[in-house]
């Protein structure tokens, strides 16, 4: 992580890399307030700051998932999508296709105005099966 940090032009303080390792950890993406519970010791506008930074460097992905918040996770993660639980929040990834998906190529056949896709971020949504019981 240090040396992640330092190419995009960071100082490989404590936090950050704390920070980023915790991320790499994570098994779907996290708001900013579990990163605040995991960190209790740096302040809150610091953390904002520092995801900021790390999204506009491509460090970290950021995500408006609909549920009030940004959710972060690492962008050096394989290319997945997310299923989110309109009931609880609960975010699940989800691995469909393959690296470039093929639709991408196809919103490029189909658009009139656009030579180049950089990114594209799908979000399912859906009910999990504990709120289904419910």
């Amino acid at each position: 992580m240090v040396l992640l940090l330092r190419r995009e032009g960071f100082r490989a303080t404590g936090a950050r890399v704390e920070v980023l390792v915790f991320l790499d950890k994570q098994k779907k993406p996290v708001g900013i307030q579990s990163i605040a519970n995991a960190f209790p010791q740096v302040n809150m506008t610091t953390l904002y700051r520092m995801m900021t930074n790390f999204a506009e460097k491509g460090l970290v992905t950021a995500y408006e998932l609909g549920h009030g918040h940004v959710d972060y996770e690492l962008a050096s993660r394989p290319h997945h999508h997310h299923l989110v639980c309109e009931s609880c929040g609960d975010i699940e990834d989800v691995f469909p296709c393959a690296d470039d998906c093929a639709f991408i190529d196809s919103v490029k056949k189909t658009s009139k105005k656009f030579q180049r896709v950089t990114k594209q971020m799908t979000t399912f949504y859906g009910t999990c099966t504990v709120c289904s019981r419910r």
